[in-house]
């Protein structure tokens, strides 16, 4: 008896499509433009911002959409750094393939599993991750730790131990409290006690090592710098810190602007009114409820959006120096 083999013919809304293919091109081309240099767009930001007609804000969420990935030592990513338009910096940690806010568990050096790879290199180390990304595209083993300056961590002290150490700092002002140099010197000093060679480069020209290559400053010129810079010992260390210091000479007394008395009629009164909508409202009650100065509570609603405020804005009294915000309120009555 002859035997015949069924042969199934799959309906035509059941056969495989090439959708999935273009998912995965889809998917390829979305993580090469969401790992573009970070390098590349904040040097044709200028272009960009000009030939697209967007303003510093907008041009803070074009940014904002390339965040600074923390990898473990296999090149897998722990945390992360966003920059916002208003120039703060959340941090976000990766749990279940999810992004989630707040750092996580763990913090590690910037590039992390490059350090690992490349044991037997110079390591350069910038205060963030811009200057890193910069030393990195001219050839350079860089990293950073997370949070900015005052940061350093003893986990990232063992990382990088017994290692030959290049520092590039923040020239700070002293307005800022030189707070690029004081990171430097503290980093420069925990390495030190860990057995690596250390050498702080003073840069010509420019505010940081972006700043110097965007002066016109070159690889070759990085070197030079770089072979010239002298090892440091504790106080060898000490003594370069120091320095700005020297640098730096108070004010005195008659460059200052004579005070403004309590009592001067100059003086503005702390009007309701500067509060716009409910929060003028809100303070006008407030003052007739308690019977006191309407400047009384104008104070309390400063001091309660300060509050608020404190960790979500910063201000910018003038380039590259940034504060949080913060208001010290102290009234004075006079006694009834």
């Amino acid at each position: 008896m002859a035997t015949h083999t069924a042969k199934v013919i799959p309906r035509a809304e059941d056969r495989p499509t090439h959708v999935r293919y273009w998912v995965v091109v889809f998917a390829v081309t979305l993580a090469v433009f969401s790992y573009i240099d970070r390098v590349a767009l904040s040097r044709a930001a200028g272009t960009i911002s000009k030939d697209l007609g967007l303003n510093k804000e907008q041009m803070g969420w074009v940014f904002f959409a390339f965040a600074c990935a923390y990898v473990d030592e296999r090149g897998r990513p722990l945390h992360r750094t966003i920059r916002t338009p208003a120039k703060a910096f959340p941090q976000e940690h990766i749990e279940g393939g999810v992004w989630i806010t707040g750092r996580g568990p763990r913090l590690v050096l910037y590039h992390l599993d490059e350090l690992v790879k490349r044991k037997s290199e110079m390591v350069c180390i910038a205060e963030g991750e811009k200057d890193v990304d910069r030393l990195r595209s001219i050839g350079y083993l860089a990293t950073c730790n997370p949070l900015g300056a005052g940061k350093w961590r003893q986990s990232y002290t063992d990382t990088v131990a017994n290692r030959n150490i290049v520092l590039f700092y923040d020239n700070d002002a002293p307005v800022k409290q030189r707070v690029g140099q004081e990171h430097a010197a503290n980093v420069a000093l925990a390495l030190h006690k860990a057995g690596c060679t250390i050498r702080i480069v003073d840069l010509p020209r420019g505010k940081d090592v972006s700043d110097f290559l965007d002066a016109g400053g070159t690889k070759q010129m990085l070197d030079e710098l770089i072979r010239t810079a002298p090892h440091l010992d504790l106080e060898g260390i000490h003594k370069w810190r120091m320095k700005f210091d020297a640098s730096y000479e108070e004010p005195t007394s008659t460059e200052w602007p004579d005070p403004i008395l309590l009592l001067d009629d100059r003086v503005e009164t702390l009007r309701v009114d500067i509060l716009p909508g409910a929060l003028g409202d809100y303070a006008e009650a407030l003052s007739r409820f308690t019977e006191t100065p309407a400047e009384l509570s104008v104070l309390a609603v400063l001091g309660v959006l300060s509050t608020a405020a404190a960790g979500k804005a910063e201000v910018e009294p003038e380039p590259g120096y940034v504060e949080p915000v913060n208001l010290y309120v102290c009234p004075v009555l006079e006694k009834w």
